[in-house]
């Protein structure tokens, strides 16, 4: 079913997938195959990783400002390099209307792909690898690091998020835990996206206890 997805993306080790046992998956078509087989494994030295049941649920809670009322019941289920993630809703999923939601913390970003996930996994992300992952930025980014892979439980995240005026190059970059990373960006976005654009940010609340460990 993912035969096209498989010839270009390639796990990065050996480890077995772990299953999730508790999310509600049934209404999204091939959620539960995509889980099942790839629940917490990275591919193409972390370039796309499978979410385990535990990081999705630290993403889950992560994105919740950034997404409408119509997505409250978010399933994110996949994430990249960056740190997006790929987010899907059983209360809007249908066959004949599936959607991916793709959720660009740093940016400050919510868009939609129109594709099943057969069809996200087997077309997107091989015809539209650079659009859905911006995957020649990710082998231009290793070159400069030595060829380093990324560990399932680190991104590459903003130092400053765009939405706070940082650039989008390599110099704001920086590699960081997925799970602190989505947790104070989250926060900082929380307290700034209903601030007028160009408002001066005097201070920012940050709760370091709002970080949920994982098992991955």
């Amino acid at each position: 079913m993912f035969e096209r997805f498989l010839g270009r993306y390639t796990p990065d080790d050996l480890g077995e997938a772990v299953p999730w046992v508790s999310a509600p998956l049934g209404t999204v078509t091939d959620l539960v195959d995509v889980t099942n087989t790839w629940g917490g494994v990275s591919f193409n030295s972390g370039l796309y990783r499978v979410h385990s049941e535990s990081s999705s649920r630290a993403a889950t809670a992560a994105i919740q400002p950034y997404l409408q009322e119509a997505w409250s019941d978010a399933i994110a289920f996949a994430f990249d390099w960056l740190g997006r993630n790929f987010v899907v809703s059983p209360s809007r999923w249908s066959k004949r209307n599936p959607l991916v939601c793709v959720v660009d913390m740093g940016e400050g970003r919510v868009f939609e792909i129109p594709a099943s996930l057969g069809d996200f996994h087997n077309v997107e992300l091989v015809d539209y690898a650079n659009e859905a992952l911006a995957a020649d930025w990710f082998s231009e980014w290793r070159v400069t690091q030595g060829g380093l892979g990324l560990k399932f439980e680190q991104c590459v995240g903003y130092r400053t998020p765009l939405f706070l005026g940082g650039t989008d190059g390599d110099d704001n970059l920086e590699i960081a835990d997925i799970d602190v990373y989505w947790a104070l960006t989250s926060q900082i976005y929380e307290q700034v996206k209903s601030l007028p654009e160009g408002t001066p940010i005097a201070g920012l609340n940050i709760d370091f206890s709002r970080r949920d460990d994982k098992e991955v």
